[in-house]
């Protein structure tokens, strides 16, 4: 029978993510701190004052001048906001399983159509934005199904075709077609020293992604500080490690029939949330908290500008902190939320900021 080790704290981050001064780098492998961003700048915030109430928004997104809350749990699960008049326009997407309704959705990264995934059905959605916007049920313009089901991950557009999260030990990521078919398992998981578990390789990895829409992938882990880059055919390009060079390590168990893992409370800590593609670069939330302390929270307060080529750009500390974020790279500001003390949402304006190279911030 096939022996699996547990990797104890000290070997991962021997193994992971050691971080001295003097440690070379290839040009794959490249550990950061915060100083070695080119830009280093705080940030503050400002609460949009709605004429409707937020409820509780896991995703936000933009499409013009309108802000869309994606509310898993609410009756109609789309919540429609107008930035330049601060009016909610409605409400679409009821929960369930008919044609017009959604169980588990989530955004796809696209600002020329509304793209949306419904996870526990496999299937994505298009809409034009004037009809999804509309304030009315809107009608979807195609209808994709993926072949594996349910596939409980964010999906984003690659190329003609569409990736996401895997959570199977065979790789991170799995690559669809623009038929919804399966034509390869994408990238792979950081090699070590140790030997892993499967239960247990899943979770320490556990990630979300954000993609160029061209030829460019960024994984970017929940639990250790580590971004990986790969090319449009799943060959890792770059991979960053910091600021904090932490790795939370999982435990396998078994009850019953059922394998898992879980995270031992020492080392259980959070690092990246909510990548976003901003053209050049990708912007990235950083959390850095151990999830075990008594005031630990899912808002983050530090967010990064990194260069699709790895290049570290901006380093920005927000005044508050928020789960998610959409960027608006035109008007150059950040929409992000919060629920501190209760649900709204934050604008942060980057045009207020003065940086001699414009280009370091991140747009286009």
């Amino acid at each position: 029978m096939k022996k699996y080790i547990i990797l104890h704290l000290s070997l991962i981050l021997l193994v992971f993510i050691a971080c001295t001064d003097d440690q070379k780098q290839d040009d794959k492998n490249i550990t950061f701190q915060r100083s070695d961003f080119k830009v280093r700048k705080s940030l503050s915030g400002k609460t949009i004052e709605f004429d409707s109430l937020i409820l509780r928004p896991s995703q936000i997104q933009l499409f013009d001048s309108f802000l869309v809350t994606c509310n898993q749990g609410a009756e109609k699960q789309f919540h429609i906001f107008n930035l330049n008049t601060a009016h909610k326009e409605g409400e679409c997407i009821p929960v369930g399983q008919g044609p017009k309704e959604m169980m588990t959705p989530c955004f796809v990264n696209r600002n020329d159509s509304v793209v949306i995934f419904d996870m526990m059905t496999s299937t994505i959605f298009t809409y034009s934005i004037p009809e999804f916007t509309s304030g009315k049920e809107p009608e979807y313009a195609s209808r994709i199904s993926l072949d594996t089901k349910p596939l409980w991950s964010n999906i984003r557009s690659l190329g003609n075709g569409f990736l996401g999260v895997s959570y199977q030990e065979t790789s991170p990521g799995f690559l669809f077609d623009q038929t919804g078919k399966k034509t390869m398992d994408f990238g792979t998981y950081p090699k070590t020293e140790q030997e892993y578990t499967p239960a247990e390789l899943i979770n320490a990895f556990r990630a979300d992604l954000t993609t160029n829409r061209k030829e460019k992938v960024a994984i970017t882990h929940y639990f250790t500080d580590l971004i990986c880059i790969y090319n449009v055919n799943g060959t890792l390009e770059k991979q960053l490690r910091g600021p904090d060079h932490f790795a939370s390590v999982f435990k396998e168990f078994r009850d019953g029939d059922i394998i898992g893992s879980k995270a031992s409370p020492q080392t259980y800590r959070d690092a990246f949330y909510s990548p976003v593609n901003v053209g050049n670069s990708l912007f990235v939330l950083y959390n850095g908290k151990m999830v075990t302390e008594p005031n630990y929270n899912i808002l983050c307060k530090e967010l990064f500008v990194i260069g699709w080529d790895g290049s570290l750009e901006c380093h920005y500390t927000l005044d508050q902190g928020v789960s998610s974020i959409a960027v608006d790279n035109q008007k150059r500001k950040i929409y992000g939320i919060s629920d501190d003390p209760e649900y709204h949402i934050v604008v942060f304006d980057l045009s207020l900021i003065h940086i001699s190279e414009p280009t370091r911030l991140g747009m286009i």
